[in-house]
């Protein structure tokens, strides 16, 4: 799950990626690799430009 902060005019104030997974019978839970998945993928398309994920899950710009 992600969740953002924007100013009025679209601009990044702060976010959080809350690693989510589904467990039987469908019910979400938390927990997960999606931090560090989002991470790498991150910087495999963005290099240096990526946003920064903290292992709690902030997001910081670069």
């Amino acid at each position: 799950m992600l969740q953002v902060t924007l100013r009025a005019d679209g601009t990044y104030v702060s976010g959080c990626l809350r690693p989510t997974r589904i467990v039987e019978p469908g019910t979400p839970e938390s927990g997960g690799d999606g931090i560090d998945l989002v991470g790498d993928v991150s910087e495999e398309d963005f290099g240096p430009h990526a946003a920064h994920i903290s292992a709690d899950g902030t997001i910081q710009r670069p």
